[in-house]
């Protein structure tokens, strides 16, 4: 037997359906209801001086009986139960007018996981009024055919830049060998072709060593700054002239320096140097060039507690300054730092998403094409979910998942819409996340050594086709992966 309820709640017909109630064992004779019910079906009533009964006796075999729960659908609490047979049954399914999270009165289903997005776990939306269910992964395409090599290197890189150091207008690959302690310069054709690499010796030895490249003493070439995570922030300078570096030049940077970024931070239209370290007392050290291969002494950030990732770029603010992204403990959420004069960097902006889970990497791009920087950052809750949010124009994007991105890399063009597309880390491959053009945002996953994360990405246009290409390399690799988009 099955019991259905048909009302109106908030204006729309409801209608509720409820299990079978139980069926009674039966000793094989009818039985009747004691004299405390009255045949309507009310209690009847009792004197103020009598005790409430606790059981009812049948007439014919004397037997005890629990007093019923219910004698009408009034009598149980739930605003979607109802009562059949002396028992409260839930309604699942049915919808009424309850208290909601706020306290005002909604319209809520009774058995219903969710009403909302934001009562789901993170990865998570309501298909509302519903059930929560995970974000899909965002589709994988082949946007465009890749060609992949794979050059030699003369040790394992912990870090890679593109950039014309010998002046023909093609891109050279540098790489920072922290074992061999040298970078090696890789002169490129022009067509994707590399010539066998130089090294040059920084004086600094293993650990954990980041590069950075910029024109520091302004005479229109390339130098090299290399920093190592020691406790004093060793740094080395390499200036270089016509694709040769000469004997580094040493300093420190203070911080414990683990990443490292060259720009205009004062926007002086002189390059500086800003070191992220591990030391909590001061996780930020920027030292101010002079435009001529020397550098002031480090200024600190007023961060608002422990920062997680870090990245730069010119966000808000001062147009001709670069700012410090850098997100903290209170979820999905970027801090936008800049330079104030005399003081050091302060916030000045900022970001928020839905969620809960912080990002544990940012970095920043154009990638709708619209000329706006935007902020992408990965978080990963449980379970096992590779969540990006998109900010673009300071609003934040639905949630996409990218099924095994673990590490942002720089925003390119790869494949020359105009507009930027984000690399990812995973094991065993490179990812390039398209989100502007095509069908929608899709992913296309690029071979990189099996197992593997690639650790250091950069990307630029090294054969001529308007494309950026894309370069990876992992610490226990002696070589790196190269992916063209050109012929």
């Amino acid at each position: 037997m099955q019991t259905r309820l048909t009302w109106i709640a908030a204006g729309v017909w409801v209608t509720a359906c409820g299990p079978a109630p139980p069926e009674r064992e039966t000793a094989g004779e009818q039985t009747s209801t004691s004299s405390t019910t009255s045949s309507t079906g009310d209690p009847s009533p009792t004197g103020p001086d009598e005790p409430e009964p606790t059981s009812t006796t049948s007439e014919t075999g004397g037997t005890s009986e629990p007093i019923p729960e219910c004698q009408s659908d009034a009598d149980c609490d739930g605003f979607c139960e109802y009562c059949v047979e002396g028992e409260c049954y839930d309604a699942v399914g049915c919808c009424g007018l309850a208290p909601g999270p706020s306290g005002a009165l909604e319209l809520r289903c009774q058995g219903y996981e969710c009403y909302a997005d934001d009562e789901c776990d993170e990865g998570h939306f309501c298909e509302a009024p519903g059930w929560c269910r995970s974000i899909a992964a965002i589709p994988t395409c082949e946007r465009l055919p890749l060609t992949l090599s794979e050059p030699w290197l003369q040790g394992s890189a912990s870090a890679l830049a593109l950039v014309d150091v010998d002046g023909d207008a093609a891109l050279d690959v540098v790489a920072l060998l922290p074992d061999a302690g040298a970078v090696e310069v890789l002169l490129g054709d022009g067509l994707g072709g590399f010539a066998p690499g130089e090294t040059f010796p920084t004086d600094l030895l293993g650990g954990t060593q980041s590069l950075a490249v910029a024109d520091f003493n302004g005479d229109g070439a390339p130098d090299l700054a290399v920093s190592r995570a020691a406790p004093v922030g060793e740094l080395s300078l390499l200036f270089g002239q016509d694709a040769m570096f000469a004997a580094p030049v040493k300093d420190s940077l203070g911080a414990t320096p683990g990443q490292l970024w060259s720009g205009d931070f004062d926007g002086d239209g002189k390059p500086d140097l800003l070191a992220r370290g591990a030391d909590p007392a001061q996780p930020i050290a920027l030292r101010l060039g002079d435009g001529m291969g020397g550098f002031g002494e480090p200024f600190g950030a007023a961060l608002r507690g422990v920062m997680f990732a870090s990245w730069v770029g010119a966000v808000s603010g001062d147009p001709a300054k670069l700012d410090l992204l850098a997100t903290g403990a209170s979820g999905p959420a970027v801090d936008v730092f800049e330079l104030v004069e005399g003081q050091g960097l302060g916030p000045i902006d900022g970001v928020v998403a839905p969620g809960i889970r912080s990002l544990d990497s940012v970095v920043a791009g154009d990638i709708d094409g619209d000329g706006e920087t935007d902020l992408i950052g990965h978080r990963k809750p449980p379970p096992e979910l590779d969540l990006l949010t998109i900010w673009s124009l300071g609003q934040p994007m639905p949630d996409m998942h990218v099924e095994g991105g673990r590490l942002l890399g720089p925003v390119a063009d790869v494949d020359g819409d105009g507009a930027g597309d984000v690399l990812i880390g995973g094991a065993g491959a490179v990812r390039v996340l398209f989100v502007a053009g095509g069908d929608g945002p899709c992913v296309q996953t690029l071979p990189f050594s099996p197992g593997t994360t690639p650790q250091a990405l950069a990307a630029g246009d090294v054969d001529g086709d308007g494309r950026a290409d894309v370069v990876a390399a992992a610490p226990a690799l002696a070589e790196f992966t190269l992916l063209r988009t050109g012929p």
